[in-house]
């Protein structure tokens, strides 16, 4: 979203990506794994995340848990996609929202982290 139609490929296909959790029940969301997340790969990334809600598992009320967005560049993203875009960041928006027992909450970061390509 907000990515113009001439500014192929997309930024944000350019930057891999994991979701996962860590300590008493570390999984990996995106890629999807029941395992903790390795490094990011070509196989998830920002563009591929847009819209796409990813689904933790809750952690029981004696678990604590910690949510990690990892971003790596991927190798295909060179200087040769957009000679005239060097440095060019992408600020990043990240909504949560979680539901258990009929409660439901929703925590929101503005766009102020930034991913220099």
């Amino acid at each position: 979203t907000g990515t113009p139609s001439w500014l192929t490929p997309a930024p944000c296909s350019l930057v891999d990506a994991t979701i996962g959790t860590s300590g008493t029940a570390a999984v990996c969301a995106a890629p999807s794994s029941s395992s903790p997340c390795t490094a990011p790969t070509s196989g998830v990334t920002l563009a591929s995340l847009v819209n796409t809600p990813v689904t933790i598992t809750p952690p029981t009320p004696a678990q604590t848990t910690t949510l990690t967005v990892t971003t790596a560049r991927d190798p295909t993203n060179t200087t040769a996609h957009y000679p005239d875009l060097a440095g060019l960041h992408l600020n990043l928006g990240e909504t949560l929202t979680s539901t258990a027992g009929g409660f439901t909450a929703t925590l929101s970061w503005p766009t102020t982290q930034n991913i220099v390509l």
